[in-house]
């Protein structure tokens, strides 16, 4: 008798570019055909992707802001104390590589928010 089985799989991608998801299914009975026992699926992601930020401290405590850039894109990195109200800090056009930020936050125990904003057209 056969067993179906259904799988989901959710995938964020985080730049343009083509995406390959590959499924391959294994009995631990006789197989009747070898055939049928993969499949792969190409998907082309276009169009603005979220852009993906971190965070780090330098030794000296200061916040260091790590965004992975791509080429061409004008992002805005903007801070918050409270995250509902957001203020541009600074604005940047991406180049394709891990871009660093160190930020001088206001006064000692003051909490700061970040998240980056990309402003290209679609």
């Amino acid at each position: 008798s056969a067993s179906v089985t259904d799988l989901r799989i959710t995938v964020t991608p985080t730049q343009p570019g083509n995406l390959t998801n590959t499924a391959v299914v294994h009995t631990s009975g006789p197989e009747v055909s070898l055939d049928n026992n993969a499949i792969s699926l190409v998907t082309a992601v276009t169009g603005s992707a979220r852009p993906v930020i971190g965070i780090a401290l330098t030794p000296d405590g200061r916040p260091e802001i790590h965004l992975q850039s791509l080429p061409g894109r004008d992002y805005t990195i903007e801070t918050s104390a409270n995250l509902s109200a957001w203020f541009a800090w600074t604005n940047l056009i991406g180049d394709g590589t891990l871009i660093r930020l160190i930020d001088t936050p206001p006064g000692l125990g003051a909490g700061r928010f970040y998240r980056a904003r990309d402003n290209t057209p679609p």
